[in-house]
């Protein structure tokens, strides 16, 4: 579960991700998006969240014992970040 999670951060990356930063830089490309988008220590927590809930999910593609719980918190963060650059992608 990992694995996917990951790769849909991936594509999400490649689709609002910055053509300056590589493309093996997932999580510094929706960074960039967010700090575009949501921008100032106003939004710092969400950012953090973001950051947080990514780490999650690349952690557990590495996990050499993973178990459903962290299959399911890997699942949960690629949701919680794909929603949150969706609704950091609407106007107003």
């Amino acid at each position: 579960m990992g694995n996917q999670a990951v790769r849909v951060l991936e594509v999400l990356s490649d689709v609002v991700g910055d053509d300056q930063v590589p493309r093996d830089r997932t999580k510094n490309r929706l960074m960039n998006y967010l700090d575009d988008r949501a921008g100032g220590n106003a939004n710092a927590d969400l950012k953090k969240l973001v950051a947080r809930a990514f780490d999650l999910a690349h952690g557990v593609k590495h996990d050499r014992q993973p178990n459903r719980l962290k299959a399911g918190s890997a699942a949960s963060a690629a949701i919680l970040i794909v929603s949150m650059v969706r609704t950091a992608s609407e106007p107003g």
